[in-house]
């Protein structure tokens, strides 16, 4: 049987740059003590293999609860309030001058280290959305939490997040996405960031929150947020749930879409680990896991119930998750994710398809077989990793239109022996890629994205796949392919202009990096990243990518981009 398992995944200057700012003991608010409380309930009621499987957003979600309830903290030595929104100015630099394509820094370091010198300074897992001359990127941000628990009033946030009005060029960190004003609210991370037009962007991610049942009694929910931009991602709403359910679930891994053929039709999956015993249908008696789909027709102002993609019964060993939602430019929905067959001791990539915007499903097709990169989930430095699927489906108006591809990270085709691993082997990780023509029904064979890089024992992991409106095929992944030993990390981006023929690689990182966790106590210990993910321009209106990425130097993780 295989050993791997699923992975569920301030200011550059204060406003008065002469201020002082003294240390103050502020009181834990009761109601976001009680929220965190819930989540080490939830925390305990995971078996081994569900805490494996979950997203590394909610594992830091219970390392922030252990730090503040674990210790009885009844105060936080935090500083006078600070505003979101002025952790730093606008920074130039040249992301589009000369060939080589150039770094710009997404999240500003300034607020790192203020607040805390052992947590409080970690951006990683990058979504970006691009319309037009505005691009918004969002990330997991350990800071966020610290800024807003030093809030006078509102929840928490793990989710940061920054703006460009010039087209990735430059950017504005915003400080924290708003949790709302309600103290039990916590916005847990796991972006998903789309756009519907230049001034219209959407920010899904994981949400805790709770409401009355009575005058005196409030009811913990586990949710999916949705956060509303209105005037291109400078500001933003405070979230609703797109998805609403009770403490006896926890929601991971989100993934959003707007539709092409209608703006107004957004698409939400997600994996459903839900506790409660089953009263009917397949896993009565049972526990479940699900991938679940959500869908909007009025641009996110209500969304139908939810409905089942894959149902996994919580006795059987098995288990899905890493799902993925796309949309053709004629409306078709697709929904991929990771199974994991417990009876065939195998992994299969899936994908279902809906010709009626998701109001049916056709049965799952197999895309693919997997092998698990590294040694028991881990790759080389001891950071979890996954082979959960990329999807992108071409919108461009040529004879590739309507084509999809799909890619993840594969340990097939080179392994040594690992006297450590439980399987007695490490796999090297590659990106391998497929191809369909004919809506999902039949796919190509797997394919080495970056097939010189492969030659060596070297990793490359964590793909987002992306087409832009000419029809240009983006696949960009974490590569170790210039460092011999195989630790030290780069950004790299291939790009294919006959539909994965063949490839051209661009490095977006200016130097190698080498990967720091278990530094920052905010987070899990072994979270280094789940993913980044590289867009075209949605409206169509400029060819090529934004790719956002974690980039650390010295140690502190950060959120990069570039545009190529």
């Amino acid at each position: 049987m295989m050993k791997s398992l699923l992975r569920l995944g301030c200011a550059c200057a204060l406003v008065c740059a002469s201020c002082s700012i003294a240390a103050v003991a502020q009181k834990i608010d009761p109601m976001l003590k009680a929220s965190l409380v819930n989540s080490l309930q939830l925390e305990k009621r995971l078996t081994a293999m569900q805490r494996h499987s979950l997203s590394n957003a909610t594992l830091s979600r219970f390392a922030l609860a252990h730090q503040i309830i674990d210790s009885n903290r009844g105060v936080l030595n935090l500083r006078s309030t600070l505003m979101p929104g002025v952790r730093n100015g606008n920074r130039t630099a040249s992301g589009l001058a000369g060939r080589q394509p150039q770094m710009v820094p997404v999240s500003s370091p300034a607020f790192d280290y203020t607040l805390s010198r052992g947590g409080g300074f970690s951006q990683n897992d990058t979504s970006t959305a691009w319309c037009g001359q505005n691009v918004v990127t969002g990330y997991n941000d350990s800071s966020a939490v610290l800024l807003t628990l030093n809030s006078a009033s509102g929840g928490l946030s793990f989710s940061g997040l920054a703006h460009s009005e010039d087209a990735g060029k430059t950017f504005t960190d915003l400080g924290y996405l708003d949790p709302g004003p309600a103290s039990f609210n916590f916005l847990v991370g796991n972006p998903s960031v789309a756009c519907a037009n230049s001034m219209r962007f959407y920010y899904a991610s994981m949400f805790a929150t709770a409401v009355p049942i009575n005058p005196t009694t409030l009811a913990f929910k586990e949710a999916i947020g949705i956060n509303l931009s209105s005037d291109g991602g400078r500001t933003w709403s405070a979230p609703t749930a797109a998805v609403l359910m009770n403490s006896l679930n926890i929601l991971e891994r989100e993934s959003l879409a707007v539709d092409p053929s209608n703006p107004q039709r957004l698409y939400i999956t997600f994996t459903d680990l839900d506790f409660q015993t089953a009263q009917s249908g397949l896993c009565v008696g049972d526990t479940q896991m699900l991938i679940d789909f959500v869908s909007s027709a009025d641009g996110g102002r209500t969304w139908t119930k939810p409905k089942t993609i894959e149902r996994v019964c919580g006795s059987s060993g098995n288990a899905a998750n890493g799902s993925q939602v796309a949309v053709s430019p004629s409306g078709i929905v697709y929904v991929t994710y990771l199974f994991y067959d417990n009876t065939d001791g195998r992994e299969v990539i899936q994908l279902r398809e809906s010709e009626d915007h998701g109001t049916t499903f056709r049965r799952p097709v197999d895309v693919t077989t997997v092998v698990p990169a590294g040694a028991d989930s881990m790759l080389q430095g001891m950071f979890l990793s996954n082979e959960y699927p990329s999807l992108a489906v071409d919108r461009s108006k040529g004879n590739s239109r309507e084509t999809v591809y799909l890619g993840w990270t594969d340990g097939r085709n080179r392994s040594q022996i690992d006297v450590f691993s439980g399987a007695g082997v490490y796999n090297f990780a590659d990106i391998l890629l497929v191809k369909s023509v004919d809506h999902g029904r039949h796919w190509s064979t797997p394919t080495g994205v970056n097939p010189i890089a492969n030659d060596a024992n070297t990793d490359q992991f964590m793909p987002s796949v992306a087409v832009d409106s000419t029809g240009k095929l983006a696949v960009c992944y974490s590569d170790r392919r210039n460092d011999p030993q195989n630790n030290a990390i780069d950004h790299y981006c291939s790009v294919s202009q006959d539909g994965g023929a063949s490839f051209r690689d661009l490095r977006l990182t200016s130097t190698s990096w080498s990967p720091s966790h278990f530094t920052d106590l905010v987070l899990n210990i072994n979270y280094m990243q789940d993913y980044d993910v590289v867009s075209p321009d949605w409206t169509g209106a400029n060819g090529g990518f934004f790719g956002g990425f974690q980039f650390q130097s010295y140690g502190n993780p950060s959120a990069y981009g570039t545009r190529f």
